[in-house]
């Protein structure tokens, strides 16, 4: 049975893992263990979890919260959403104990643990009164004993159980008191890195009357880690089988740190931007992510299939400069009426309408673009294009230029290099073809609707173009 020093065990579990659940229960029951508690853990879409992020209390890429480096080799460079569910997890197991009070010891464990053979024995032997004066410990000052970890060898050692110095990543279980769990909520100002490294070897910084131990050889290993894994984890996939490889293939925990993000309206100088940033040397795709960015009009918003280009997912990249890009409206929006019309699949509209109805709540309409009147083109590609650019300024752009004048650009153009501004794809051609852009008079922009004709016009006033007014 578990030493009598142990007034409680709490076992961490997701309700979603019964498995776990159901093993954590046969492995007590078959060593006669029943004071435990199933501490429900924290969900990582949890509300707690989503509040938590929004928060400065959580640390931001960049830089990699590891090794402080905007650009790193780290497979795991930001704190994603299920290690902060991991981290509520035991924040609240630490409130909870400071609640409860107890007197003597407190285990804390993973559901997916296991005793090695002679693990009862080592934890009897180690956690007595009489041992742990013998290492001077005292438990009116906080206790952090590490009885198991991912460490194989740590299981397997061939001498007399004993406590030592060295810290070990030890979430799959450890015993403290409330004066750790005191401790604990006390120096936690931030979370910039994991939960075990914060647990085990952090805090022993920050707190310097912690008596923190570990147990060797380790009584307890754990079953999503190392050669005995059962169990798929929770946090990380590590491939135990083909669903986990594929929840691997597809796992989120690395943001790449890119200098560079151009946006604007389809039709309005991303493809010339990304020519002027090459020339300046820097490797700037169009569309598709080069080493230093991407000038693309449909990473102004996150979609997990864009329609063109090489990249997945907006979300797996930093970008430390976001630059809009805005055109003379009177200058894109015969294109613009080519794009919504000639694009294969109407792919370019349809993604833009899409995105205009999830982010601005503005229901653009279906169009039978073979069927319809040149004003209704140039209305809804003014639509296009006003609401396009807001959902760009929703991006909180640190730079914005008109292609007209790129002299916003020169900050990037630290050596002074002579650019040629010739526009690129400025006769952009539709499934190989070119077509004529259509002839819009004055005529045709006074008979489109008051209210988007205001738009047009605090869009020309904001940007500083001639509104239709003062168009020849």
């Amino acid at each position: 049975m578990i030493p009598e020093l142990i007034n409680k065990i709490y076992v961490i579990n997701l309700k979603s893992c019964y498995d776990r659940k159901k093993h954590i229960e046969e492995e007590f029951k078959r060593l006669k263990i029943n004071n435990y508690e199933i501490f429900e853990a924290t969900y990582k879409d949890s509300l707690q979890v989503k509040e938590m992020m929004k928060t400065d209390f959580v640390k931001k890429f960049p830089p990699c919260f590891r090794c402080n480096k905007n650009k790193c080799g780290c497979s795991n460079n930001v704190l994603i959403k299920h290690q902060i569910g991991n981290w509520c997890s035991f924040i609240n197991i630490m409130n909870n104990i400071i609640k409860n009070d107890y007197k003597d010891l407190i285990m804390i464990c993973e559901d997916d643990i296991k005793f090695t053979d002679n693990g009862m024995d080592i934890l009897n032997k180690m956690i007595t009164m009489g041992n742990l004066e013998k290492y001077n410990i005292r438990f009116e000052k906080p206790i952090l004993i590490r009885a198991g970890s991912g460490f194989s060898k740590n299981h397997t050692l061939k001498y007399e159980p004993k406590l030592i110095k060295k810290s070990l990543m030890s979430n799959p279980c450890f015993i403290i008191n409330k004066f750790y769990a005191k401790s604990f909520i006390k120096n936690l100002k931030i979370i910039n890195t994991t939960s075990d490294i914060f647990i085990h070897k952090n805090i022993l910084s920050l707190d310097k009357s912690i008596q923190s131990f570990t147990i060797l050889p380790q009584p307890i290993y754990e079953l999503s880690c190392g050669k005995f894994k059962k169990f798929k984890s929770e946090i990380h996939p590590k491939g135990l089988d083909n669903k986990d490889k594929i929840r691997a293939k597809n796992h989120f925990k690395r943001v790449e740190y890119k200098d560079y993000l151009c946006i604007g309206h389809p039709r309005c100088g991303t493809s010339s931007i990304s020519y002027y940033l090459t020339q300046m040397g820097y490797n700037v795709g169009h569309e598709n992510m080069g080493e230093n960015g991407v000038s693309s009009w449909m990473l102004a918003v996150e979609d997990e299939s864009y329609p063109w280009g090489n990249i997945k997912t907006k979300k797996k990249y930093y970008f430390e400069n976001v630059i809009h890009v805005v055109r003379n409206p009177y200058d894109a929006i015969p294109s613009i009426i080519l794009e919504n019309k000639y694009t294969p699949d109407n792919k370019s509209y349809t993604f833009r309408k899409k995105h205009i109805k999830n982010i601005l709540n503005i229901d653009l309409p279906y169009v039978d673009f073979n069927n319809s009147s040149l004003l209704d083109e140039t209305e809804l590609a003014i639509k296009t294009f006003i609401y396009w650019n807001k959902i760009c300024e929703l991006c909180k752009p640190e730079t914005i230029c008109k292609i007209e004048d790129m002299s916003p650009l020169n900050k990037f153009n630290a050596h002074n290099i002579n650019i040629n501004m010739t526009k690129h794809n400025s006769n952009k051609k539709f499934c190989g073809k070119h077509y004529d852009k259509p002839i819009i008079t004055n005529e045709t922009y006074n008979n489109i609707d008051d209210n988007l004709k205001e738009e047009l016009k605090h869009f020309c006033e904001k940007y500083g173009y001639n509104n239709i007014s003062h168009k020849k």
